[in-house]
């Protein structure tokens, strides 16, 4: 199958500025994404890889050959701009150029610790017939747990309380990590990639699906690939 292999790189990151091109390992973050899709596309010929940022900045740091030769227009890299949109656009313009994807895959660089057999499993599943594929790491206390604050301090339960208390009482929870495999067609009809009851997961190991959103992430993952997570 065709495939867009996508990484979405905004250079407008205010709660951690330069977060894509931060240093890991003495590489920017961006290319280890790089790194990760070129070893999905030499297994899969009919793979086009793309960086689809608004920052020159971000583009310089991607590798020479793969190098995105525009910018993502400033409309899509904006704090409404929602991932859908720029999914959309890139798809619409790959097919401009000559690419028209049955599917897409698409890869956060704040999720540099990522192995292609993450990748591999998703595509197997895919091929099996799954419209929808995404990566999933479980989360560490039950959602029930969860409180929201109030202004004044006091606390109240994000869900209905619940009779158990025992963590192992509850169902285990996950949250979606680093990348996302769609075909288009199920991306043109729900706009979505998780959709309820259609989108099917993979299990990413926790030491591999860090997400790094503050300058702490940056330095857990250090320790992490210190440790061997990804090589």
């Amino acid at each position: 199958m065709k495939t867009l292999a996508l990484v979405t790189a905004r250079g407008g990151s205010k709660g951690f500025p330069g977060k894509n091109i931060a240093l890991l390992g003495n590489r920017p973050l961006v290319t280890w994404s790089h790194q990760l899709l070129s070893v999905f596309r030499s297994a899969h010929k009919e793979t086009q890889l793309f960086l689809s940022t608004d920052s020159a900045d971000i583009a310089a740091a991607w590798p020479t050959e793969d190098r995105p030769a525009r910018l993502r227009p400033a409309h899509l890299a904006t704090d409404t701009a929602s991932s859908m949109d720029v999914v959309a656009y890139e798809l619409a313009q790959a097919e401009a150029e000559g690419f028209g994807a049955e599917c897409l895959l698409l890869v956060q660089p704040t999720s540099p610790l990522l192995a292609p057999e993450d990748l591999e499993a998703a595509w197997a599943m895919l091929s099996l017939g799954a419209p929808c594929v995404v990566g999933v790491v479980p989360i560490d206390h039950p959602i029930h747990w969860t409180w929201s604050r109030n202004t004044d301090g006091t606390l109240q339960p994000l869900l209905a309380p619940q009779d158990a208390t025992r963590r192992q009482d509850f169902p285990q929870g996950f949250r979606p990590v680093g990348f996302y495999l769609a075909r288009r067609d199920f991306l043109q009809t729900h706009q979505s990639f998780i959709v309820s009851g259609l989108t099917r997961s993979i299990v990413v190991p926790p030491e591999r699906g860090i997400d790094i959103d503050r300058p702490s992430d940056l330095w857990m993952a250090e320790g992490l690939l210190a440790q061997g997570a990804r090589q």
